[in-house]
Order: structure tokens, then C-alpha cells, then sequence
């Protein structure tokens, strides 16, 4: 009895020190103290499968990225894992490089090159979307039912388009004339979702979104809700009272001014066209 007792502590040691040593994240120094105690080891394992190790260490705190480890206070709380850029002023990474594509700009946040994409998927290096594929205009075809005449009028806008009188343009066979996504997208022969991307201001698209940190807004301008510079992260950064896109300048032009929002040159003066620079 002494004998099977003796063999069955034994197994229940080993088992211990493989799960310690063989499961991610789970302190090696576990395996060296097994022997004095076995629940020590299995309190260890516990406590570690019952909470997920965050993404990074920013020296004193943890956060998912190091973008999000200053919360505010600057470079004081980007350390551990991270570094502070003095130029960008942002916590990055240690060991990223400073290019403005995805490579370096997903080691700066502390994430994968595909989630990276995932939020900005236009940055350079990441996946082009291929092109929809083309219209058939009956006789040659076009990106887009709008495209097939080619200064030719009604004679070009057959096959999958139709041409629309007294107006004078080619759409898509059926296709409403509302001035929304569904309707635009029909009459181009493309998706909503494509339509979207080409002209994203349009009356039924989805309004884009920056990131406040924790909360997502249209502008950075609208980030703090009334909470003033803790409403007022991620993307975005508190200046002067003021929650703009970082790292904005603070001239009255349109460059600066749509940095602040969050927003494109273009669709800043689509919203503001007497802004010197649009």
C-alpha cells in the first residue's frame, strides 16, 4: 500500500512539472519547486489557464499594444516591451523599424502584419483588393456601366447596361436613381461594399470610423464626448484642449485640419472647400 502510494505521488509530480514546463506562458520555476509541494504546481496551472497573459509588458502595467500602454501619461508609461518614439511620439515596439509601411507599423502597435491590414488596408505592403470584374457594355466592355460609352452615347451603353434618357448617362439594367450606395452601385455594375470604397460619403454607406481607445467615433474632434483627454486616445491625441489625429499640425490648411478630424484631404474639402490647401 505504502509502494502504490509512493508510485502514485510520483505520477502526479511528473504530470505537474510536464504541464508547468509545456504550456505557454506558464512560470519554468514552477518545474523546480515541484518536488516540495505538489499543489503549489497545480495552483500554478490554475491561476494561469484562468487568465489569458496580455499581448505586451509597457514596465509596471500590461496593455494589448504598445500604443495603448501611455494612456496619457507619455513616454513615462511606454517602457517594458515598448520604447517611445520622440518624433512620432508614440510608444512603439522595441526593435521596429520607422518606414511608413505595414512591416513597421504593425511591429509599432504591437500586432500582426494581417490585423494591421485588417484596420488599414491601404497601407503600403499591404494586400491589394483586385479590381471588380469588368461590365459587359454588349460589344466591348467597361469597369463600369458608367464607363462603357466613351463619348458614344446610347450606341455603347448596351449588354449588362442600359442607357437612361432624357438624363443622357448609362447605368445598370433596373437599377434605381436615388442618389444612394444601392442605387450607385447597381448603376456602376459593382457591389455596395466597392461602391463604398470608391465614394465612402455617400448616403447609405457606413460612416468611417476612427479609434478614440475603447471607443470609436467619426472624427477625433467627437472622441471625448464630454470626458475631455481620457475620452481621447488611439488614434487620436489631446492638444490644447483639443482632441486631434496624431501627430496633426496645427496650421489653418486642409492637411492639418483633416489630420485633426481623422479624415482625408479630400473629404475634408468636400465638407470645407474654402479651406486654404483644398
Amino acid at each position: 500500500m505504502g509502494r502504490f502510494c509512493i508510485s502514485q505521488i510520483s505520477v502526479i509530480t511528473l504530470a505537474c512539472v510536464w504541464i508547468c514546463t509545456a504550456s505557454a506562458g506558464i512560470d519554468e520555476s514552477c518545474a523546480s519547486t515541484v518536488n516540495e509541494t505538489d499543489d503549489l504546481c497545480a495552483l500554478q496551472v490554475e491561476k494561469t489557464h484562468g487568465k489569458p497573459k496580455p499581448k505586451v509588458d509597457c514596465g509596471g502595467h500590461e496593455a494589448k499594444k504598445c500604443e495603448k500602454c501611455p494612456q496619457g501619461h507619455g513616454s513615462k508609461w511606454c517602457n517594458g516591451d515598448c520604447k517611445w518614439d520622440p518624433i512620432d511620439k508614440k510608444c512603439r515596439g522595441k526593435g521596429c523599424c520607422l518606414a511608413l509601411n505595414v512591416q513597421c507599423l504593425s511591429c509599432a502597435e504591437g500586432i500582426t502584419e494581417e490585423e494591421y491590414c485588417d484596420k488599414y488596408p491601404t497601407t503600403m505592403g499591404c494586400p491589394t483588393i483586385p479590381p471588380p470584374p469588368p461590365v459587359d457594355c454588349g460589344g466591348h466592355e467597361a469597369p463600369t456601366c458608367a464607363e462603357c460609352p466613351k463619348g458614344e452615347g446610347s450606341k455603347w451603353c448596351n449588354g449588362d447596361c442600359e442607357w437612361v434618357s432624357p438624363e443622357g448617362f448609362c447605368r445598370g439594367r433596373g437599377c434605381c436613381r436615388a442618389l444612394t450606395a444601392e442605387c450607385g452601385a447597381c448603376s456602376e455594375g459593382i457591389t455596395v461594399d466597392e461602391y463604398c470604397k470608391k465614394k465612402p460619403h455617400t448616403a447609405g454607406c457606413p460612416v468611417p470610423m476612427v479609434d478614440c481607445g475603447g471607443h470609436q467615433a467619426p472624427t477625433c474632434a467627437g472622441c471625448p464626448k464630454g470626458q475631455g483627454s481620457k475620452w481621447c486616445n488611439g488614434d487620436c491625441e489631446w492638444s490644447d484642449g483639443v482632441c486631434r489625429g496624431k501627430p496633426c499640425c496645427r496650421a489653418a490648411t486642409a492637411d492639418c485640419l483633416a489630420c485633426t478630424e481623422g479624415i482625408t484631404v479630400a473629404e475634408y474639402c468636400k465638407k470645407k472647400p474654402e479651406t486654404p490647401g483644398c
